[in-house]
């Protein structure tokens, strides 16, 4: 069926419509590849923090009987920037659809999106498992460009029981033990979820603060400070019941944090915070494994620790799968522009590995390296010549 574009005040009041939200949840749930971040809730929560800063669009299919069988909801930002709900916030980006039409969806979806003149750039960042990825460019005669790239994502299997206790039992090493004697001698130690936006609102903003010290001494970023609807964004992601809170305690005493972003059958890891004063203790390494253990008991099949280098990731997987990244680039400019980044980036890798820096760290100071990078090394605009767009794939 030929598809639509709501667009703005249309897309707007739609996301608000309970018929609609009624057949997208459908969808959601019939779609082998959504995940939590597809959710009318999650969509709707998030545009209602950020409207302010995007105008809403959104690609629909529907069936010969009005049934809705397709829906990518699209943002774009005051500068013309598109993105999919959540931004970076979202870990997982993705199109919903029917198995029988996943493909033929997006391609439409794309061609469309084509057409509307202040979008550039796409990016499905990261694609969950199952999403047919290929049919961006299942033609040879495109108006624009997509590229696909494979990462893996470290993941914690929880449906066997045994296999979780052997998991568990790996990864508490001494330090972890002693940690957890030392702190039982100062008072019950247990993990408390936090259900309701009653019981966070007292804690958020000391919690925010040990997040903000961490980032800011890994990254140089206050995201939090920045971001001023962050906050109230996740106060809405915990009452719609998608956030999932845990707290690891010490008597009466809050050492860590865990947020996720939950379906009610994967956990991703969205971000974690402790007390700086208990780092001592490794309140993370045990908040993770009593986290495991508990998400095991309450039915989990996966918790996800999202794809991306990082030192505690590759410690504590359990296993390994593969998500991919969809770059769609509408505009020849913003391929260029894509291009430059990652030749940026890598020149900042190798200088930084060049003075010692270890790949498991790059993630951590590429923003730094990236600085030194552009004190040192002056670029010009790369020439058609030399960065001719590729074929369609």
């Amino acid at each position: 069926m030929p598809l639509k574009i709501a667009r703005y005040i249309q897309a707007a009041e739609m996301l608000r419509n309970d018929d609609f939200r009624t057949q997208w949840l459908r969808l959601y749930r019939e779609c082998p590849w959504a995940t939590a971040a597809q959710s009318p809730a999650f969509v709707r929560s998030w545009y209602d923090a950020y409207r302010h800063q995007y105008r809403l669009l959104l690609v629909c299919e529907f069936s010969a009987s009005n049934e809705l069988v397709g829906l990518l909801p699209v943002a774009r930002d005051q500068f013309g920037h598109a993105v999919l709900p959540g931004g970076r916030q979202a870990e997982y980006k993705t199109w919903l659809a029917l198995p029988s039409n996943g493909k033929s969806f997006l391609h439409a979806s794309l061609k469309l999106l084509s057409r509307e003149r202040q979008i550039g750039a796409l990016l499905f960042q990261y694609l969950p498992a199952g999403a047919p990825a290929d049919a961006a460019g299942i033609s040879t005669a495109l108006s624009w460009i997509s590229e696909v790239e494979t990462h893996k994502r470290p993941i914690i299997r929880l449906t066997n029981a045994a296999e979780v206790a052997e998991y568990i039992s790996q990864k508490t090493n001494k330090t972890i033990k002693n940690s957890w004697n030392r702190l039982k001698r100062m008072g019950n130690v247990r993990l408390e979820q936090i259900r309701e936006v009653e019981e966070l609102v007292p804690i958020f903003d000391q919690l925010i603060q040990w997040y903000e010290i961490r980032q800011e001494m890994t990254y140089g970023k206050r995201p939090f400070r920045w971001d001023k609807n962050k906050k109230t964004w996740h106060l809405s992601l915990l009452k719609e019941g998608l956030l999932h809170v845990t707290l690891l305690k010490v008597g009466p005493t809050v050492i860590s944090a865990m947020f996720g972003l939950t379906d009610g059958k994967t956990y991703s890891v969205m971000m974690s915070m402790f007390a700086p004063e208990y780092a001592r203790y490794s309140p993370i390494a045990l908040h993770h494994l009593l986290l495991v253990e508990r998400l095991h008991a309450e039915g989990y099949s996966v918790l996800d620790l999202t794809p991306g280098p990082d030192p505690f990731k590759d410690r504590f997987a359990g296993a390994y799968d593969d998500v991919r990244v969809l770059s769609v680039y509408f505009k020849h400019k913003e391929w260029i522009k894509a291009k430059v980044r990652q030749q940026s980036e890598a020149i900042a890798r190798g200088l930084l590995s060049a003075v010692g820096i270890t790949p498991g760290s790059v993630a951590r100071t590429l923003p730094r390296g990236q600085a030194l990078l552009k004190a040192l090394v002056k670029f010009k605009r790369p020439s058609r010549e030399n960065h001719q767009m590729p074929e369609s794939v």
